[in-house]
Formats: structure tokens, C-alpha cells, sequence
């Protein structure tokens, strides 16, 4: 009977241990109060969408590399306008150098021409005095410059004289003329090549507005795919981390389906051991 109150005593502290094991697990029990079954559907669920999720991140995946293609496209043809651009320009630039060039052959041509024609029409003046000069010493009575104190032959020798002149003279003129001709033949040659120097001018210009709109539109375009492409970097990142986070909803769902199915997985301590 004297082991009487010592058994009192392992029974009390036994009940105080069955006790505090209680009050230890059953609040544990309670904070996972789900069935198996919800445990299982909420893991399925979680299942769905993370396959949701996961078709999503494909999608936006696949617009990435699209848009990776398309930013590189477009890179590339801004390049090559940018070239194209540095070309007509270099064209342009030679082609109005060409028509300044062209002007001042104009300007030498147009320059020539005029020196011609006022040496001709020197010409034609002189012509006419020599013919009239002529004409004046033919219509003397030849009887008068016999009786005259003048040197008949000498007289004769002034009107070969003349006739020399006047034929040197038209000659020369005639010279003039063609060269003139020949002048004015090529002046009109390098106005038409004017005319294809400054429509061509125009042409290269046309095409430069052209490029410069189309570097404007994939610029524009450019800047509109990489904004897209952060903002679909964006998105899926957010997706891998919902399907992250999901995952690990998942893992911790099959923790408490074990230990409901199987308590004796759940670790125990000190806390709960026989004293």
C-alpha cells in the first residue's frame, strides 16, 4: 500500500502526458481539418491550373519568340534602310553637283554663243561696208579716174583689196556660223542632259521620302514589339510564379494527405515522447 500514492503519482503524470498529447495534436489536427477527399480535390484543382497555367506560359513563350523574330526582322530592315539612305543621298549629292556642273557649262556655252554671234554680226557689218565701198568705186565714171590724179592701177588694187577682204570676211563668217551652229547643237545636248540630271534629282529624292517614311513606320513598329515583348516577359513571369506558387500549395496539400492518411508520418519530439 506504501506504492500506492507513487502509482497515484505515474498515473497522474501519465494522464498529464496523454493530456498535453491531446491538446498538442488535436489543434494540429484541426488547423488541417480537411478530409482526404478535399485534400485530394484541392490538389486536382491546383492540377488544372497549373495545366491552365502551363498552356498559358507556352502561349506567351511562343508570342516571345515571335516577337524576337519580328524585332530582329525589323533590325535588320532598319539597317538596310539606313544604308539605302546613306546611299541616295550620296547619289543626290553627286547628281546635284552633276547639274551645277551642267550650269556652268550652260553659262560657258550661253557665253560662247553670244561671242560668236557678235563677231558675225561684226562680220555682216563689215561686209556691207566693203560691198558698199565697192559698189561706190564701181559706179565712178572709169573716165573720171583715168583723168584722175589716182594711180589707175593702184585704183584696181584697192577694189581687189577689197573683194579679198569681203570674201576672207564672209569665209570667216561662214566659220562662225557653223561653229555657232555647232554650239548651239551642243548647248541643246546639255540642256536635255540637264533635264535628266534634274528629274533624276527628283526621282532620288521621291525614293529618299519613301525609305524615310518606311524608317519611320519600322521604327514606330519597332518600338511597339519591344514594349510588347516586355510586356509578355512580364506576364510570364508572373504565370511561372503563380505556377511556382501553386506547386508548392500542391506540395504542401500532399504533406497533410499523408499524415491524414498515414498519422505515423507526422515527426514527433521530445515534446511527445514517454517521460
Amino acid at each position: 500500500m506504501k506504492h500506492c500514492p507513487e502509482y497515484k503519482k505515474r498515473f497522474k503524470t501519465l494522464f498529464l502526458s496523454l493530456l498535453l498529447i491531446c491538446f498538442t495534436i488535436f489543434p494540429l489536427l484541426f488547423s488541417y481539418a480537411q478530409t482526404a477527399q478535399e485534400l485530394q480535390n484541392k490538389i486536382r484543382d491546383r492540377n488544372n491550373e497549373i495545366d491552365k497555367l502551363e498552356k498559358d506560359i507556352k502561349i506567351y513563350q511562343g508570342e516571345l519568340n515571335e516577337l524576337g523574330e519580328q524585332k530582329n526582322s525589323l533590325a535588320g530592315s532598319l539597317k538596310q534602310l539606313e544604308l539605302t539612305r546613306k546611299k541616295l543621298n550620296a547619289d543626290i549629292s553627286i547628281t546635284q553637283k552633276k547639274i551645277e556642273r551642267t550650269n556652268l557649262k550652260l553659262e560657258t556655252l550661253s557665253e560662247d554663243i553670244g561671242d560668236k554671234q557678235n563677231s558675225i554680226s561684226n562680220n555682216i557689218e563689215a561686209i556691207s561696208i566693203g560691198i558698199k565701198n565697192i559698189n561706190e568705186f564701181e559706179q565712178r565714171n572709169m573716165v573720171e579716174i583715168i583723168l584722175s590724179e589716182e594711180d589707175f592701177t593702184a585704183a584696181w588694187n584697192d577694189i581687189d583689196n577689197l573683194i579679198t577682204v569681203r570674201e576672207e570676211v564672209m569665209e570667216n563668217t561662214q566659220l562662225l556660223e557653223k561653229d555657232k551652229t555647232s554650239l548651239e547643237g551642243i548647248k541643246k545636248e546639255t540642256i536635255a542632259v540637264k533635264d535628266e540630271l534634274v528629274t533624276l534629282k527628283g526621282k532620288l529624292s521621291d525614293q529618299k521620302k519613301i525609305v524615310d517614311q518606311n524608317t519611320k513606320e519600322k521604327t514606330t513598329l519597332l518600338l511597339q514589339t519591344k514594349n510588347s515583348e516586355v510586356a509578355y516577359q512580364k506576364l510570364l513571369a508572373e504565370q511561372v510564379a503563380l505556377k511556382n506558387s501553386l506547386e508548392q500549395e500542391i506540395s504542401n496539400y500532399e504533406s497533410q494527405l499523408r499524415f491524414i492518411l498515414d498519422p505515423s508520418t507526422m515527426p514527433t519530439g521530445r515534446l511527445l515522447a514517454w517521460p
